[in-house]
């Protein structure tokens, strides 16, 4: 992955709102497979340790087992041997950091396919980031923001040609 194409979509990221124009969001790029695929695997002995610890988890979530057979057969499911994993982050002072990084990343997920890229939010690994100190330590999330989310980033292995199927939305007019 060509880094000027990651600084591109971060550069055009920065713009998206923020409270207050507080611009707090930061950025961490991963490109070193190595290390990607650590993360995936503190990732999967989270998974591994939630299930053990609490069998319900696994009923409520059957593609959790699931998760650990598929990295035990060699296949990344969480993180999916994605080349770049870009984590986005804001510190606590950031009073709506969350918010502030979502909309950053969104703008960077739309612009990507554009640029011939595909994106994939890391909702597996933000949850494992949550409650795994080793999992956020080898990340390299600052201790002081509390605020961050993971994205997958890579070339897609499957071209679209037409948008994904959706609800209709709801709207009511007041």
């Amino acid at each position: 992955m060509e880094k000027e194409k990651v600084t591109r979509l971060i550069e055009v990221a920065r713009y998206a709102p923020t409270a207050g124009n507080s611009q707090t969001v930061e950025w961490l790029i991963h490109t070193d497979r190595s290390r990607i695929r650590r993360i995936a695997a503190l990732a999967i002995e989270w998974v591994r340790e939630l299930v053990t610890n609490d069998p319900s988890v696994a009923e409520a979530r059957p593609y959790l087992p699931r998760l650990i057979t598929a990295w035990e057969s060699g296949h990344d499911s969480i993180l999916r041997d994605a080349p770049v994993l870009i984590v986005a982050s804001a510190p606590k002072e950031a009073a709506f950091g969350l918010v502030d990084l979502v909309l950053a990343m969104s703008y960077l997920d739309l612009l990507a396919p554009t640029m011939g890229l595909g994106t994939c939010w890391a909702g597996l690994l933000e949850g494992a980031l949550v409650t795994s100190s080793p999992l956020r330590e080898e990340v390299g999330i600052p201790g002081e923001h509390p605020y961050y989310y993971p994205m997958m980033l890579g070339y897609p292995a499957m071209r679209h040609h037409r948008l994904p199927r959706r609800k209709a939305p709801k709207i009511t007019f007041v």
